[in-house]
């Protein structure tokens, strides 16, 4: 949330592990998640109002994979096997991709030609 008026500290009655402050007192910063049936938002949104905390933006972001990945890398905590599993798995993505999309069709396209072979051979052998 970015605030209208600078903020020096959170008030006690909203200090809580998932609201922060950020550095320059202009923008509240609260974690949650997503999936969770009650966010606590709304109740964020209307305690700030009842402490006259006023908001003039408010943006919600969801982190991704890469932000991890970077922000562990930039703290030089490397989960070895974390990145092996992603590894993994993006490989065994990739050779399913390269079937799909180069073997499938080579298949198709020899089935094809040798049902009309096969077909011709039977329509010459007829007459």
């Amino acid at each position: 949330m970015n605030l209208s008026n600078h903020l020096a500290t959170i008030p006690s009655e909203l200090t809580d592990d998932r609201l922060t402050l950020a550095e320059d007192g202009t923008q509240l910063i609260y974690t949650y998640d997503a999936k969770a049936g009650n966010t606590g938002i709304a109740e964020l949104i209307k305690k700030l109002g009842e402490r006259g905390i006023d908001f003039k933006d408010l943006q919600t972001k969801e982190s991704s994979l890469e932000e991890y990945f970077c922000h562990f890398s930039r703290e030089s905590i490397v989960n070895i096997r974390a990145i092996r599993t992603i590894y993994a798995f993006e490989m065994a993505r990739l050779w399913d991709t390269i079937v799909q999309s180069l073997l499938a069709p080579v298949i198709s396209t020899s089935l094809y030609f040798g049902c009309f072979w096969i077909g011709d051979r039977i329509a010459h052998d007829r007459y």
